[in-house]
């Protein structure tokens, strides 16, 4: 899936966002994960937060939502910090958590058990 940059993104979108995370400074994209149309640290004036989303009208939109539903019981999760619908885009923000990537391949040093 091709990614969508932080400033691709519709002012109305990021806006929404930043009444959640204050001033957007500037933004990295992530470069590995499949799932979501935007994935990216905000470097704000407050810190940093993760944030993923899609366009509203995506079929799979709800998967989203869903997400964020499970992540906020989840024990060991990030915590999900906000999410909005603005712009045509539905985000939600994560606390910044710092990591490697997993390597999901069986033996590898970073495989899960």
């Amino acid at each position: 899936m091709d990614r969508t940059a932080w400033l691709e993104l519709p002012p109305e979108a990021r806006s929404a966002a930043e009444a959640y995370t204050s001033t957007v400074e500037y933004a990295e994209t992530a470069e590995t994960g499949v799932m979501s149309r935007l994935a990216c640290t905000l470097h704000t004036t407050t810190g940093r937060v993760f944030v993923k989303g899609t366009r509203s009208d995506e079929p799979a939109a709800w998967m989203y939502e869903y997400e964020a539903r499970v992540t906020r019981v989840a024990p060991l999760a990030p915590r999900v910090l906000w999410q909005v619908d603005a712009g045509g885009w539905l985000l939600t923000g994560y606390e910044y958590v710092f990591g490697l990537h997993p390597d999901l391949v069986p033996d590898r040093p970073t495989s899960a058990p």
